[in-house]
């Protein structure tokens, strides 16, 4: 082996000897520094709350009341309901000038009878208030309106109208007396499943 070699050996074997010592002396430093890292964090943190306070981390909803859809029974109340109010508002408002016609307005929502009944009514006003006479006006609001006996499939319904009723001497604006009145309504059911009013009675109501 030349000298060369030997020369090479021993510089190898130092350079071992070497960087074993360094290891052996960098190991306690090196241990330090891991362990002065943080730790990781978890994958789900959950917020402090503080006592007697509800956490803000997860939220319930409130649930929606759920509205029941009306019944085919209650739609058909409600247009009975609103065939009352409309009728009585209609031959409760006019004037002496025109004839009173709101009746002539509500005749196809009448039975025979009740047609009989109202077209009399409308000629006792037309004779106590003529065209050739003083301005005479009557304009009524109706403020409620139900049925109150019997449900649809019953041959009779009796409905209940509310309402305030204003006479004037010509101008609508400027209503000379004010009334409360109370309108029973009679609905007579018809061959075909229908109703129309069979009569209308009004009553004074204190207001």
């Amino acid at each position: 082996m030349s000298r060369r070699s030997q020369l090479a050996i021993v510089l190898i074997i130092g350079l071992l000897l070497l960087g074993i010592g360094l290891y052996i002396l960098l190991q306690p430093i090196l241990s330090q520094r891991q362990s002065a890292q943080a730790p990781a964090l978890p994958s789900a943190v959950q917020p402090y709350s503080p006592p007697g306070q509800a956490s803000t981390s997860t939220s319930t909803a409130t649930p929606t009341p759920v509205v029941a859809p009306s019944t085919p029974v209650d739609a058909k109340i409600v247009l009975l309901e609103q065939k009352a109010r409309a009728t009585v508002e209609r031959i409760g408002s006019g004037s002496s000038g025109d004839g009173f016609l709101g009746y002539a307005d509500v005749m196809d929502a009448l039975t025979s009878a009740g047609r009989t009944a109202m077209l009399a009514e409308q000629k006792a006003l037309q004779k106590a208030h003529p065209s050739s006479g003083p301005a005479f006006g009557i304009t009524t609001h109706a403020v409620s309106s139900h049925v109150k006996n019997g449900t649809i499939g019953n041959a009779t319904l009796i409905a209940e109208v509310q309402a305030i009723q204003n006479e004037d001497a010509g101008d609508p604006t400027k209503p000379t007396a004010r009334k409360g009145k109370i309108i029973t309504v009679t609905l007579v059911k018809q061959s075909d499943g229908g109703y129309l009013i069979d009569s209308l009675n009004w009553a004074d109501k204190q207001i």
